[in-house]
């Protein structure tokens, strides 16, 4: 039962390409349009896409595809190259010819099993795609409610992008926002309170500045101009001036000293 895993999910793999792929081309190519003013701005892309398009499409049949050119020839160079495997169990213990042509016709007869069962599901795809997006003879909205919980699933892509968003983008957001709110808060408080410390200081070193040692310097100014402008009016430079006060500041002391 294991070993029909593999060809499970291929047979299923190759329906549901086969399915969402002519679902696509019958959309888009065939029926009316359900838009009328973007399919009359719609036109086909230019020669410089649709030619490698082309080409690629050409190899893609005749490389791989129904239309292999190449023939079973062993000695062609591609297959010179690209090589059947053998069974190494087989070749090292010798078996009898038989025993080769049984596992050659087993490996034959495993490679019709997996084509036509590939072609049944690529078959299935193709006609309940043509049945539910061409014909409309099976109706898309009973498919979807007789498949519901499956279709919301499908729909809501697994839901990957919701837990995607929501688990990740989500609590990624609130961090930014975290981080936002501790730059404008904790960094640019801390950078500002240091300006107005700043400024602060600045403005207590103006005022001592201004104030203090400013003060001084005038005052200090101030000082000397006037002492030396009293001292100016004693300096007059007549010999009668300084004996009058001379004579005066005699009389001064003996009135203090008396």
């Amino acid at each position: 039962m294991a070993r029909m895993v593999p060809l499970v999910f291929g047979a299923v793999g190759a329906f549901m390409t086969t399915f969402y792929m002519f679902r696509l081309i019958f959309l888009t190519f065939f029926g009316a349009p359900q838009d009328e003013a973007k399919y009359a701005h719609a036109h086909e892309s230019p020669a410089l896409m649709t030619i490698p398009l082309m080409v690629l499409a050409g190899f893609a049949i005749l490389g791989g595809g129904t239309l292999n050119p190449l023939p079973e020839n062993e000695l062609l160079w591609f297959n010179q190259i690209v090589q059947q495997p053998e069974s190494a169990a087989a070749l090292g213990l010798g078996l009898h010819v038989e025993s080769h042509e049984h596992i050659e016709h087993a490996l034959h007869w495993a490679h019709y099993k997996a084509l036509v069962i590939s072609l049944l599901a690529i078959g299935l795809g193709f006609i309940l795609a043509k049945k539910m997006y061409l014909d409309r003879s099976v109706s898309t909205a009973a498919v979807t409610a007789r498949f519901g919980p499956m279709h919301r699933i499908i729909s809501n892509k697994w839901y990957f992008d919701d837990a995607y968003n929501n688990g990740v983008v989500a609590n990624l957001k609130r961090f930014t926002r975290l981080c936002a709110w501790f730059d404008r808060t904790i960094v640019d408080g801390i950078v500002n309170a240091a300006g107005l410390v700043v400024r602060f200081l600045a403005f207590l070193t103006m005022l001592f500045d201004n104030t203090i040692v400013d003060g001084a310097v005038n005052f200090w100014r101030w000082f000397t101009r006037t002492l030396s402008g009293i001292t100016r009016l004693i300096q007059t430079g007549n010999v009668r001036d300084y004996l009058t006060m001379t004579f005066i500041s005699i009389l001064i002391l003996t009135y203090y000293l008396a």
